[in-house]
């Protein structure tokens, strides 16, 4: 993805199939997880801009916070959703 491009669905979607599907992506941002607290923001960001570069997704730092973002509101309108419904 361009730094200068703005996030489109396609992005979206690309993103959260290749965190949800893609093992190897999702055994390294767990091992990524149990590291955090000895790590800086900014080198925690790095490593997960690698894994996502590893995976074939490219990132900016930029990127990565607002699909991140997108992630979290989305997970909590489905939750709000299923709440409604029982």
């Amino acid at each position: 993805m361009k730094e200068d491009k703005m996030l489109g669905f396609e992005d979206v979607a690309v993103f959260n199939m290749a965190v949800d599907g893609d093992k190897r992506l999702k055994d390294g941002l767990d091992g990524l997880a149990g590291r955090i607290s000895d790590m800086t923001k900014e080198e925690y960001t790095e490593e997960m801009l690698l894994l996502f570069r590893e995976a074939g997704i490219f990132l900016t730092g930029p990127e990565l916070k607002k699909l991140l973002l997108l992630r979290r509101q989305m997970d909590c309108i489905l939750v709000a959703e299923e709440e409604k419904t029982h």
